[in-house]
């Protein structure tokens, strides 16, 4: 970020001080615009899904996953999950991952289109280790593939450690497949995906300029540098101006603020 022109440094500036001053105005998607995938792991046989769970599933390797929740078919007892500092979680996925090796659950997104009808967005979920009851201190790897494409991954070193967010776009995809590993112990257990959810697509969402269905880092490269440009008629500008939010054929003020809202929501509407 050091090589930034001091332009692009103050928007990013001013956007952290809108964010700070909206911070709180945006509710959490509701539970409807929301697909847990823990919902399509089948029944469990004991306390993990140890089959496929056709068309949605495919469980490669070895994994042993189980969902939680106290409505999830084949939930881990009844229990919540609970991750250190992030607190319970409602539902979700967890990993038994015992032996070394990448362990893999694979979604079918068409199938689970055809179930909500709806389209898929965003993959998001809250990863770390269960904080209650797993008994192992070194941790693991989370890895987000989308088409089979690393995406995301995220390595917690313990229970006793802050979990991590991860947000993935799998929007137009056709698989998700979440991925854990060990990090040296043989008995790492209870590696968590905690909410383990999918956005549905809400229709359209003007400072998604890279149209992935988050307002990220990845956006506000493409708005910081139609901001400097200014005019939607240069010819620098990017075909269509798609950062002129207020289609008033600038990039300019008034198209930041917009910008800078949404870029604190992250997930479009």
């Amino acid at each position: 970020m050091s090589d930034e022109p001091q332009k692009v440094k103050r928007m990013r500036y001013r956007i952290l001080a809108t964010m700070l001053a909206v911070l709180g105005t945006h509710a959490a998607a509701s539970a409807a615009d929301r697909v847990y995938l823990s919902d399509f792991l089948g029944v469990s046989i004991g306390s993990a899904a140890t089959a496929a769970n056709p068309p949605f599933t495919a469980i490669l390797n070895g994994a042993i996953p189980y969902g939680f929740g106290a409505d999830c078919p084949g939930n881990f007892a009844s229990s919540k999950i609970t991750l250190f500092s992030a607190g319970a979680f409602e539902k979700g996925i967890g990993q038994h991952p015992f032996q070394f090796g990448e362990k893999t659950i694979t979604f079918s997104l068409p199938a689970l289109r055809v179930a909500t009808t709806r389209d898929l967005a965003v993959f998001q979920a809250v990863v770390g280790v269960d904080f209650t009851s797993a008994t192992e201190t070194t941790g693991g790897f989370f890895n987000v593939y989308v088409d089979g494409v690393l995406k995301r991954t995220a390595e917690i070193t313990g229970k006793s450690v802050p979990p991590i967010e991860v947000n993935v776009s799998v929007l137009g995809a056709s698989t998700l497949t979440l991925g854990t590993v060990t990090r040296g112990n043989f008995q790492s257990n209870h590696l968590c995906w905690g909410g383990a959810w999918v956005t549905l697509d809400g229709g359209p969402c003007a400072a998604d300029v890279n149209g992935d269905r988050l307002v990220d880092d990845a956006d506000f490269t493409i708005f910081a540098g139609a901001y400097n440009i200014l005019d939607c008629a240069d010819p620098a500008m990017p075909l269509g101006c798609p950062a002129d939010l207020n289609k008033d054929s600038l990039v300019d003020d008034l198209d930041f603020q917009l910008f800078a809202v949404a870029y604190d929501a992250l997930l479009c509407p």
